[in-house]
């Protein structure tokens, strides 16, 4: 038999594979249309209709992401206007700039670290001691053998020049036979063999033999000028001890009540930070003084209450973790409850966490 191929195929298998063809175009252009077989239609009928459908939709799409980018430029150029107004009036914006660091400790480290939020004294420092962290609490690492030698940790990152710094003091087994001294530390800085800035401490005392004293410290080991000192109210556990500087005017503070101010302008930019100082004690009475929380700003952040007896805990989830612990502080709902969800955590990298970061 003679095959006379595809000159025989019938009309009807052309018009097939001729919208088999159309359609395959059509899905091509149009892959998210809900009604192929009319475009097909109006594709055989009129190509260039169906073209220019598709040119328009594109066109629409492109100028839907043009709008949306669009508004996204203008709050970009928004907020760098805004500091640079701000740069040139010598006025910035606490709500975009400020820092605030807020810890109850729940980590056990020595030195503290925080995921690298802190830089101690002899880590860094080399001739000071280290601040360690068992949670709960941050206390000294002296073994009381140098003088001078106080534990002192500073926060990293970059802080504005008027700072206040906050903590809430654990202290036991008082004696006026031997110094104990919480700290806090202002517009300081931790190299090598140097440490300067602002030391106010207050001894871990109620019984008359208390102070507070201001204390600049100017570099080397041993190397410090006291501002100011005077008696102070004493100190008992849960007392909120705080400190601020503003321009040159440093304050400070016992349970919210300003104990007194002295000037200095010697240093004028740094990171708070905390320190603990024993004397005439031994390693083994570390324990007995140093922070449960701690809270430092170059904002307008105001400190709690005064704790008392009480508990609080506050914490900015320094962490990634899943599900949170934060050092055995909390029990979770799939964990420990079986029927329900665990909370998770992750330290912030946001779009606008990175901008402000770079713009501050």
């Amino acid at each position: 038999m003679i095959n006379d191929g595809p000159d025989h195929v019938s009309s009807s298998h052309l018009t097939q594979r001729r919208e088999h063809s159309l359609s395959l175009r059509a899905i091509d252009l149009f892959p998210n249309s809900a009604n192929t077989f009319v475009i097909v239609r109006e594709y055989a009928s009129n190509p260039l209709l169906a073209i220019h459908r598709k040119v328009r939709s594109i066109r629409n799409q492109r100028l839907m992401l043009e709008r949306h980018m669009r508004a996204k430029i203008h709050h970009v150029a928004a907020i760098l206007f805004l500091l640079l107004v701000s740069s040139i009036s010598g006025f910035v914006p606490l709500a975009f700039c400020s820092n605030t660091y807020t810890t109850n400790f729940s980590l056990t480290e020595n030195p503290i670290s925080e995921n690298g939020k802190w830089i101690n004294g002899k880590t860094v420092g080399l001739d000071w001691a280290d601040v360690r962290t068992s949670p709960g609490l941050a206390y000294g690492t002296q073994t009381d053998t140098i003088q001078f030698d106080d534990s002192t940790a500073e926060l990293t990152g970059t802080w504005g020049p008027d700072q206040s710094a906050w903590a809430t003091v654990h202290t036991v087994n008082q004696s006026s036979a031997l110094f104990e001294e919480v700290e806090i530390r202002l517009r300081t800085t931790i190299s090598a063999h140097s440490i300067t800035g602002y030391e106010i401490n207050f001894r871990c005392t109620a019984d008359g033999s208390q102070y507070v004293q201001i204390v600049r410290w100017n570099g080397a080991l041993g190397n410090f000028t006291m501002i100011d000192g005077r008696t102070g109210p004493g100190l008992h556990s849960g007392d909120v001890v705080k400190a601020t500087i503003s321009g040159s005017t440093i304050t400070a503070y016992v349970n919210g009540t300003a104990i007194f101010s002295a000037t200095d302008g010697t240093f004028t930019s740094g990171s708070p930070g905390m320190g603990f100082y024993i004397q005439n004690g031994s390693a083994s009475q570390e324990g007995d003084y140093g922070f449960t929380s701690f809270t430092a700003t170059d904002g307008s952040a105001t400190p709690p209450p005064p704790t008392g007896t009480g508990q609080t805990y506050s914490t900015n989830f320094p962490l990634t973790e899943n599900p949170i612990s934060e050092g055995g502080k909390w029990i979770n709902g799939g964990v420990t409850g079986l029927d329900w969800g665990n909370v998770q955590t992750a330290r912030r990298f946001g779009f606008w966490d990175h901008l402000i970061d770079h713009l501050c």
